[in-house]
């Protein structure tokens, strides 16, 4: 008979010292207490408060990772559709942080397609996606897909690491969280 693993709420402690952060092989490592403790689902003010616990270029890390997360799984349609779409504004300033200006240039341009702003409301998101893609279909989509292509050929995180290398004090943690196990 098969039986099926029940997952249980746990509190994790983590500690991350500077020493911790100047032998990280990936950012990983710094994102994962975050990617448990930021919301982005109950809106922005919360998603900010929730954020309040960490530096601003943790935030903009995290931004990145759900960014690329997205992205390479759907595209940024599905970055603005979904809950992560509150994030662009620190997606775009992460990227100019980290030093992957080309990346930021990309993702202006989707930006500036859309208006040059982007409401931080998931339901005024899902509309403006409709608005566009109604407008003109076959032209967003093609912008869309440019983007996207360009994010495809990321290959790991080393501007990040090396921008977290440099300022190991911007990226410590020390406290608790809840997962799953």
């Amino acid at each position: 008979m098969k039986t099926t693993k029940r997952w249980k709420k746990v509190k994790i402690y983590k500690k991350i010292t500077v020493e911790d952060i100047k032998n990280l092989d990936v950012s990983w490592d710094i994102v994962d207490s975050m990617w448990n403790i930021i919301n982005i689902y109950d809106g922005y003010e919360e998603y900010i408060k929730s954020a309040e616990v960490f530096t601003l270029e943790q935030r903009y890390l995290l931004a990145i990772n759900w960014y690329f997360a997205e992205v390479n799984n759907g595209g940024h349609h599905q970055f603005f559709y979904n809950s992560t779409g509150i994030m662009w504004e620190d997606a775009i300033n992460g990227f100019k942080l980290f030093g992957m200006n080309d990346y930021a240039e990309n993702f202006q341009k989707v930006i500036d397609y859309c208006g040059g702003s982007i409401s931080f409301d998931r339901n005024e998101r899902y509309e403006m996606l409709q608005v566009l893609e109604e407008k003109n279909e076959e032209e967003f989509f093609d912008l869309l897909d440019k983007a996207d292509d360009f994010v495809y050929d990321y290959k790991g995180d080393d501007n990040e690491l090396t921008y977290i290398k440099a300022n190991p004090e911007k990226f410590v943690f020390d406290g608790e969280y809840e997962s799953y196990e």
